[in-house]
């Protein structure tokens, strides 16, 4: 590989990235769960081929990384089935909720400038199966490394993944004001939809036997 070209490794093929997601990962619940259990959860994920955790290089730096699912529409309900692991997710989870919803008084009206999620080509049902979709649910590129397009390449490499995968769909939140995401996507080719308080990214995959459409 030559110099300054981005890699894509699997990220659950060393087990010392499970620090990385502990570190990097500051959406729910990830951020407020404790490194040991994240290390439990890393190691239940690994052997999953409904989880996808992919990584990015740069000259042997880690760059960033993209973390996503085709589990379902409550991930981290299914997910986080651990006798140790549980409460502390269920107190992560609860707080989310709880922060969550102090702020529905301040969220930013449904961007106009992007057409609604309920007449997007890529909508799937609320309660979407395994196969149908797959969910980004946390992008992260480094500070020292962005404006590399690392975001496209990451982006790029969950699509081949899911394609390779049967999966049709890929899906995202992203905030209003988080504007460097909302570039992102849409420079990798999701379509972006107003979706309620936050904006939904959707990308249409071929996967030649998609099963759903």
């Amino acid at each position: 590989m030559m110099r300054g070209e981005i890699a894509i490794v699997d990220g659950f093929a060393d087990p010392r990235h499970a620090q990385t997601l502990k570190r990097d990962y500051a959406d729910r619940p990830l951020a407020h769960l404790p490194g040991f259990v994240v290390k439990r959860l890393f190691r239940r994920w690994r052997d999953r081929p409904d989880v996808f955790f992919l990584i990015a290089q740069m000259d042997d730096d880690t760059c960033g990384f993209v973390f996503g699912q085709s589990v379902g529409a409550k991930p981290w309900r299914q997910l986080l089935i651990d006798p140790v692991a549980l409460p502390f997710a269920v107190a992560a989870l609860v707080f989310e909720r709880t922060r969550s919803r102090i702020g529905q008084g301040v969220r930013p009206e449904t961007g106009s400038a992007f057409p609604p999620y309920d007449k997007a080509e890529c909508q799937v049902r609320r309660e979407w199966g395994p196969r149908e979709a797959a969910n980004v649910e946390f992008i992260f590129v480094d500070p020292a490394f962005r404006g590399r397009n690392v975001a496209g390449v990451l982006l790029a490499a969950f699509g081949d993944r899911l394609r390779a995968a049967g999966i049709g769909t890929g899906l995202a939140y992203i905030a209003h004001s988080n504007q460097a995401s909302i570039r992102a996507f849409s420079k990798a080719g999701w379509s972006i939809y107003a979706d309620g308080g936050t904006l939904r990214a959707c990308h249409r995959i071929d996967t030649g036997t998609n099963l759903w459409n």
